[in-house]
């Protein structure tokens, strides 16, 4: 939701069918995460906070992405990345070469692909995906934890949770509307030319 409102702060233009999708995915995570208002933790409100920065990386990331080199921009987010965890290891954790060893398959999977693979694919297709359809995409990260959950943990969905899914599945859908019944069959254009 923060992605499409600061958007509108800073002049970019929302659909209304973006906006009913945003809608749709904010009350799917409401019933997938079975937010308590009386269980309302700092953690809670942390995560709030967090939104609010991500969806600022969102909207800077798809403006810079047009600018200079993908490669570029990547190499940069990483860098800064690891040198800010460097510095919050340093403080608030202690180094264990054997707990670093015992990961060492997760820290490769997280490093490699989910990181370097994934996030730069990301960072491509947001040369020329708006920050709000962006936003609505990574929503689906919650549905597919929650079926990655299901898979290997064999944790089970309640019927609340099922409709959570199936709205965020809807939201994101409909923010794409206008997209999936246009006639006309002319591919999408990168900003610059570039394909």
């Amino acid at each position: 939701i923060f992605v499409p409102l600061i958007g509108l702060f800073m002049g970019s233009r929302t659909e209304w069918p973006t906006w009913i999708g945003v809608f749709l995915s904010l009350v799917g995570l409401y019933f997938l995460g079975q937010i308590q208002t009386d269980q309302f933790l700092i953690g809670d409100g942390l995560i709030l906070l967090s939104s609010v920065l991500w969806a600022l990386h969102v909207i800077y990331t798809g403006k810079i992405a047009n600018q200079i080199s993908v490669f570029r921009l990547m190499f940069l987010q990483f860098a800064v990345a690891a040198m800010l965890s460097w510095l919050v290891m340093l403080i608030f954790e202690t180094w264990d070469w054997q707990a670093v060893k015992g990961a060492a398959l997760s820290l490769l999977f997280v490093g490699v692909l989910a990181s370097g693979i994934g996030f730069s694919l990301q960072v491509v297709s947001m040369r020329t995906a708006p920050a709000s359809h962006t936003a609505l995409i990574l929503s689906f990260e919650a549905v597919f934890a929650a079926i990655g959950g299901w898979w290997l943990l064999d944790e089970y969905l309640t019927t609340p949770e099922l409709i959570g899914c199936a709205l965020i599945l809807s939201g994101g859908l409909i923010s794409q509307l206008k997209v999936l019944l246009k006639v006309s069959g002319d591919a999408i254009e990168h900003p610059r030319g570039v394909n």
